[in-house]
């Protein structure tokens, strides 16, 4: 019986990242059902990394400076859009899925191979409404997932025909994560104060991540409970990110606040105030320690002893399309606070997390979906709280909370659950149409077919599509319905600065895609050589 074949689309799975390890978790239980021929378009890896996985891995990224030129003319290439026709004639899959953020993984529905695939998307739904551009490359999938039962429901109430199914969780990995030793043995290896009172939040230093506030909120509750500390597994300086060295010395929190750092030099890791890079390793003496990043980060079982040192653990941004470290801390017994929003609300109640009221709810101007703003004094009296009664619990107590915390989280959120999901999505996909079958007559592009005069430019632009590209499913993919658009309004905004759009620079979209098309469906065939530039692609 033929196994389906199935090429999931992303970051890497050598790589410590949400999306990383979610890829490694899947993909290794997916593997070991023996169900699927499994691979995967490993979009951070190069052909230099060391292969450990199992199944077949498509390396996207380049090292050799001529092709890295090449490949930074696209944003796309750094998300897969690099290898994914090379991967796809080689392993030729008959599912192809991506659980990414939609700019990641959008590259897919222009691709000259998209006919030959049943294309599966779970993207994280992080905000209402999202924009009508993503909803529309949401609506072209096959199939369609979300990370939480709160997308679902919101890409259902969008009245969008497609198959939607089941969310495919998150989740954590509970062996590595797990309740550690007495909280003093982890605060003193760290370098925390061994009497201290940790409030953890781990989050990238990212425009969403509520950094500013959550160290107003320590500047408060420091003068209440002198004994608390802020632990901010954070990056600085991050592209974008917040100032935070200033919002220390604003707040005057400079010495209650902690973050991780990882010397270069030895590799090991510790807690400090901050210090500016390079900083003086507490291990090895030498200046050679840099605040932990996504380049420069911890492994899991090092991320748990971190959280293991948290007594109480904070989840603070304007929207999550899941938020993997809440579950990291209630995996390690560690009491939660979250948001009432969208996903942050489902995953705290379903790992008992406190919830903080919203203070707002805004409209952002770069996505168009309405984010929210928590109450602040709210999560500082929550705090003063939960700090005044654990000071009373006694060890036994504590530790009873601790696994009751990691005993519901573990009945909400699993990497087996969110496999065996996968596998009854996957065993009810019917291939329908050239789905899968990879040995379809070519449909080719007819560049000599001539365009009739037309009363409207959409109505050209149609015809292009349907007879000159010969490819008419471009119809409905949201980038080439805002290139109509921007040829109706005779304008189009790039980065911030409108410039003038017509005809000519109109086609130019088509005339790439025609040539990728009638390349691609030539290659797919056998009657043109693949590109040198790509050969590591398969040769890995």
């Amino acid at each position: 019986m033929h196994k389906k074949r199935i090429l999931m689309c992303a970051e890497s799975s050598h790589i410590d990242s949400g999306f990383g390890n979610y890829t490694k978790s899947i993909l290794s239980r997916l593997y070991a059902s023996n169900k699927y021929e499994i691979a995967e378009l490993s979009a951070y890896r190069n052909a230099g990394t060391p292969k450990t996985e199992p199944w077949k891995i498509y390396p996207n990224a380049p090292t050799d400076k001529d092709t890295l030129e090449k490949f930074s003319t696209n944003p796309a290439n750094t998300f897969g859009a690099w290898g994914f026709e090379r991967a796809c004639l080689d392993f030729k899959p008959d599912i192809v899925f991506d659980v990414r953020d939609y700019w990641m993984s959008n590259f897919v529905e222009l691709s000259a191979v998209r006919p030959y695939v049943h294309w599966f998307l779970a993207p994280t739904i992080d905000s209402a409404p999202q924009k009508n551009q993503w909803l529309q490359t949401f609506s072209n999938a096959d199939t369609l997932s979300a990370h939480t039962q709160w997308g679902i429901d919101y890409l259902a109430s969008t009245g969008m025909k497609v198959n939607l199914v089941e969310p495919v969780n998150d989740a954590v990995d509970t062996d590595k994560f797990n309740i550690g030793q007495a909280k003093e043995t982890h605060k003193k290896t760290l370098g925390l104060p061994t009497d201290s009172y940790v409030i953890g939040s781990i989050m990238r230093n990212q425009k969403r991540k509520l950094i500013p506030n959550l160290i107003k909120i320590m500047s408060r509750i420091s003068k209440e409970t002198p004994k608390a500390v802020l632990y901010l597994h954070s990056s600085y300086p991050d592209l974008n990110g917040w100032d935070i060295p200033k919002l220390l010395i604003e707040h005057d929190v400079y010495d209650k606040v902690y973050f991780s750092y990882r010397c270069q030099k030895c590799k090991k890791f510790f807690a400090s105030k901050f210090i500016e890079i390079p900083a003086g390793c507490k291990h090895c003496n030498n200046n050679t320690a840099s605040l932990c990043s996504v380049a420069n980060g911890l492994s899991d079982t090092e991320l748990s002893y971190v959280i293991n040192s948290f007594d109480i653990y904070v989840q603070y941004a304007i929207c999550e399309g899941f938020g993997i470290p809440p579950v990291e801390a209630a995996a390690c017994g560690v009491p939660v606070i979250t948001i009432d929003h969208g996903a942050m609300r489902e995953v705290g109640d379903n790992i008992g997390a406190d919830i903080v009221p919203v203070a707002a709810i805004f409209r952002e101007l770069e996505t168009d979906a309405d984010r929210v703003n928590p109450d602040d004094n709210y999560c500082a009296n929550l705090l003063i709280q939960k700090y005044n009664e654990y000071q009373k619990m006694s060890f036994v107590d504590k530790m009873k909370q601790a696994e009751t915390i990691r005993e519901k989280l573990i009945n909400a959120y699993s990497w087996d659950k969110t496999a065996a999901a996968f596998e009854r999505i996957f065993d009810n996909i019917e291939l329908t149409g050239k789905q899968g079958k990879w040995d379809s007559a070519p449909q080719m592009p007819q560049p000599e077919v001539k365009v009739p005069p037309l009363p409207s430019k959409r109505q050209v632009i149609n015809f292009i599509i349907d007879h000159v590209v010969n490819y008419p499913e471009l119809k409905n993919v949201g980038n080439i319905q805002d290139v109509i658009k921007c040829l109706d309004l005779g304008y189009i905004n790039h980065n911030g600065k409108v410039q003038k759009f017509d005809m000519p620079e109109a086609l130019k979209s088509f005339e790439n895609i025609m040539h990728a098309r009638g390349f691609w469906e030539q290659a797919r065939i056998g009657n043109a050589s693949m590109p040198e530039i790509t050969k590591y692609v398969v040769e890995y």
